[in-house]
């Protein structure tokens, strides 16, 4: 299962296109994760005429080789940036004009505005010496005279089911519903479970069963894009580490490994207690081994055991057939269709009790979880540099979308959005989902001012 988080590093030479709205389990989009050296500073009037090229690009036009550096094009295909720039003009309208460009505090990049019919997109521009763009993500996005009833509006059109809710913590942590549609409904969230196994551990923490320094050794692996699913096992890692790559970078990995240091059992009382999951489908809590390899068609009996069985069962499946559950067993090839088993192997919870969680965090977790959940914040950066902190956890898969903000205000109000878009029928629109969560951010923002 993969987490929808955005890829914060700024990526060049193998450009990272919308680098926030690509999400960190899909296949990298550059090879490299260092800005290449240029030649030459580029001028403004090189950034101008990228500027420039760049428009008809996003109005729809195709000359992408005029336009992108031959590195560029080759980390990214020219028919997956025509997809996202076609992506956008669903979203905001048909491009028009360039607002604004000016040189970035970096030097080495541009601040590019472009109005579309319905927003403003800021992008941060790289260009090299021949004045073709090296690099190019989006920062923030603006949308024209946005309310919470057009955001309503926005997330009700989208395909499949959908439930929101944005709330303010109380000091008791108690999270107060501002607005939301469907709030109260347990969905598909993919790895937004894994707050819950955070939680859980900063409970053992506080009561000085464990330590965020304690080493644990790799000792099984899962489905996993981070570098430690190559590491020999036994390798030595401190569950601070741990726990940041299980929430930044959505390691499958570590996120098994900390769920049987910690114990099934613990975690699921924490979720009861707190949040995080919730539905007559959410327990017994499956590690991310068990989901994927459950959704494989060669594992017919075990999987009609689990579709099957009750939780008393489902639990007896979990303990009877572990030697099932391995990297091995896990086919890829079931979402070739689309989504697979939604509603059946997955995680599940509510907007009302991820919301709960995330109070529990601003109120009762240690400065050391929040510091983790803000490692990577969900949104494009100047959408999220808007708040004080901004802690983030998201899931995804064909069909599933989930994402939670945990935003504080610089008077230390603490606010919360939690997003989940379930379609049993076809894959959803991931970078959509980022936009509208963006909004969703700056409306909250609107709430506090």
């Amino acid at each position: 299962m993969k987490s929808s988080m955005p890829d914060r590093r700024w990526l060049r030479g193998g450009a990272a296109l919308l680098a926030s709205l690509f999400l960190q389990t899909t296949p990298p989009v550059a090879a490299s994760t260092d800005p290449a050296p240029t030649q030459a500073e580029p001028t403004t009037a090189a950034a101008e005429r990228a500027a420039a090229t760049l428009l008809p690009l996003l109005q729809g036009g195709s000359a992408f080789a005029e336009t992108f550096s031959a590195n560029f094009l080759n980390s990214v295909p020219s028919e997956q940036v025509a997809a996202l720039f076609a992506q956008m003009r669903n979203q905001h309208g048909m491009p028009g004009r360039i607002v604004s460009l000016i040189p970035a505090p970096a030097g080495d990049r541009y601040e590019l505005v472009v109005g579309y019919d319905r927003a403003n997109v800021h992008f941060q521009l790289f260009v090299d010496s021949a004045a073709r763009i090296a690099g190019l993500r989006i920062t923030n996005i603006t949308t024209a005279n946005d309310s919470l009833p057009r955001l309503a509006s926005d997330l009700a059109r989208l395909p499949g089911v959908v439930a929101w809710g944005l709330y303010r913590i109380e000091e008791d942590g108690r999270a107060a519903l501002i607005s939301g549609e469907r709030n109260h409904l347990d969905m598909a969230v993919g790895s937004s479970f894994k707050l819950a196994i955070l939680g859980a551990l900063d409970e053992q923490i506080r009561r000085r069963r464990m330590r965020w320094d304690d080493v644990i050794r790799i000792d099984r692996r899962s489905v996993s894009t981070s570098e430690i699913v190559r590491w020999p096992m036994g390798s030595p890692l401190t569950l601070h580490t741990l726990a940041a790559l299980m929430i930044s970078e959505s390691d499958n990995s570590a996120t098994d490994i900390l769920l049987h240091h910690i114990g099934r059992d613990r975690i699921e009382a924490f979720a009861r207690s707190h949040g995080g999951l919730s539905g007559p489908n959410a327990f017994p809590m499956l590690s991310t081994i068990e989901a994927t390899a459950l959704k494989n068609p060669a594992l017919a009996e075990v999987r009609t055991r689990w579709l099957t069985g009750d939780e008393h069962e489902r639990r007896q499946l979990l303990q009877e057939e572990q030697a099932s559950f391995v990297p091995e067993n896990v086919d890829f090839t079931v979402f070739n269709d689309g989504p697979a088993d939604i509603d059946s192997i997955e995680w599940f919870a509510s907007p009302d009790s991820l919301a709960g969680l995330l109070g529990w965090f601003a109120t009762r977790g240690s400065e050391e979880a929040r510091a983790i959940l803000a490692i990577n914040p969900g949104i494009p950066g100047d959408a999220a540099a808007r708040w004080a902190y901004l802690g983030y956890k998201g899931g995804s898969e064909p069909g599933v979308m989930a994402m939670n903000m945990l935003m504080r205000d610089a008077q230390g109000r603490a606010y919360v959005a939690s997003m989940a878009w379930n379609n049993d029928q076809a894959p959803v629109d991931e970078a959509a989902m980022v936009m509208l969560a963006s909004r969703a951010s700056a409306l909250l923002g609107d709430q506090r001012d």
